[in-house]
C-alpha cells in the first residue's frame, strides 16, 4: 500500500501527518498551528500528496494486483518510526481492507509513538525504543533514499521473482516460506 508522510517547509516529514490511500490521513493541526504551520498550506500539502498517491496507486495496481486480506493476518513493516503518522495510516488501511490480525514491526521506534500504534494493532515488535522521536533515518549507517519509481521496480521485480520460485515451493502455495511471507508483506505495505 501507499502512504506519504506529509512534508512542509521547516517540518521534517512526518510531523504534521500523513495520506495514505483510499483517503486515509492523519494530520496534526494542533501541533501545525503551534509551529505556526498555516492550515491552509496544511490542507493543501495533504490534497497534493493525497492526489499524487492516487496516481502512484493507479499506476502500480497495473503491475501489481492489490493482495486480498480478508481474514488474513497483515505483517506492517516499517523502516522505523518517529511519529507513528505512516505507520497509523497504514494500520487503518489494513483494518479496513478487511485484515483479521495486523501485526507492526519495526527496528526503532519513538516511545510516545509506539503508545499510540499499540492501541492499533494485535501485535507490535520493536527492537530498539528511542525515548523521544528522533527521524529515524538517523539511526541507520547507510539509510537510502529511494523515488516512487525505483520503489515500484523492486516491488514489481520482487513479484516476479516469487513467482518464479513458487513451483520449487511445493505444499506451501504460491507465495509459501520465509521469503515468500516476508515478500508479501512488503507488497501489503
Amino acid at each position: 500500500m501507499l502512504v506519504h508522510e506529509l512534508a512542509v517547509p521547516g517540518c521534517p516529514p512526518g510531523v504534521l501527518g500523513a495520506v495514505g490511500e483510499e483517503s486515509v490521513s492523519v494530520l496534526n493541526r494542533p501541533l501545525a498551528a503551534r509551529l505556526g504551520v498555516d492550515a491552509e498550506l496544511l490542507d493543501k500539502t495533504a490534497q497534493y500528496a493525497s492526489a499524487r498517491t492516487e496516481d502512484l496507486r493507479r499506476a502500480l495496481r497495473e503491475q501489481l494486483p492489490q493482495q486480498p486480506l480478508e481474514g488474513r493476518t497483515a505483517v506492517l513493516v516499517d523502516a522505523g518510526v518517529a511519529t507513528g503518522a505512516g505507520a497509523s495510516v497504514a494500520a487503518t488501511i489494513l483494518r479496513h481492507r478487511g485484515a483479521e490480525a495486523l501485526m507492526l514491526a519495526v527496528p526503532v521506534g519513538a516511545r510516545s509513538a509506539l503508545r499510540q500504534l499499540g492501541g492499533q494493532v494485535d501485535a507490535l515488535v520493536c527492537v530498539r525504543e528511542m525515548p523521544w522521536p528522533r527521524p529515524v533515518h538517523e539511526w541507520y549507517d547507510a539509510y537510502p533514499e529511494l523515488g516512487d519509481h525505483e520503489a515500484r521496480q523492486m516491488l514489481v521485480q520482487s513479484a516476479r521473482e516469487l513467482d518464479r520460485e513458487a513451483p520449487a515451493m511445493a505444499g506451501a502455495g504460491a507465495h509459501g516460506g520465509a521469503r515468500g511471507r516476508a515478500a508479501q508483506a512488503m507488497l501489503a505495505r
